[in-house]
């Protein structure tokens, strides 16, 4: 856990603010060209929605998540983030969270089929990709698609092997 935030390039990397309390499996997007992170853990889970406006070094609370929880995935299509899944202490969580900056809390967007903490999620042609994380009993083989426009979650794939806390990056 730490509670500094740092700024910075390949050559460069400075701190630029702290948080309030140090936390862990916390995870952001890049939305109106401030970063907004999404819950996360210290002792507990936490439940807020932090900006953090890289020009100015502003960092603030400007939101809170329906119930704390850590371990979430998030992406973003436009100005609006997908917190995908989490786990909020005893339970995974099986919602898709949609958060558009100026909200003080996100809007149910559509539930997967089960709880899933850690999934690898990115936007692909206005889409949210999912894919494996950790279920309650085991780490998942599962590809899905969020369609934002319809709030379906459709499995399309199955991961060669299961696979958790892993990344996705758009082609």
């Amino acid at each position: 856990s730490t509670s500094e935030v740092y700024t910075g390039d390949l050559t460069h990397i400075k701190q630029v603010a702290t948080l309030a309390t140090a936390q862990h499996d916390s995870q952001a997007a890049m939305l109106d060209g401030k970063v907004y992170a999404f819950g996360g853990g210290s002792f507990s889970e936490l439940d807020h929605i932090l900006s953090f406006d890289p020009s100015t070094g502003a960092l603030a609370t400007v939101g809170s998540l329906p119930s704390a929880q850590s371990d979430v995935a998030v992406t973003s299509i436009g100005a609006t983030a997908y917190v995908v899944g989490g786990y909020d202490g005893v339970n995974w969580k099986n919602t898709i969270l949609s958060y558009s900056p100026g909200a003080t809390t996100p809007r149910p967007a559509a539930t997967l089929p089960a709880g899933l903490r850690y999934a690898a999620v990115a936007a692909i042609h206005g889409r949210v990709l999912i894919a494996g994380g950790s279920t309650p009993t085991a780490a998942s083989r599962a590809i899905f698609s969020f369609d934002p426009q319809t709030g379906s979650v459709t499995r399309i794939g199955t991961l060669p092997q299961p696979v958790t806390h892993g990344e996705l990056a758009p082609l």
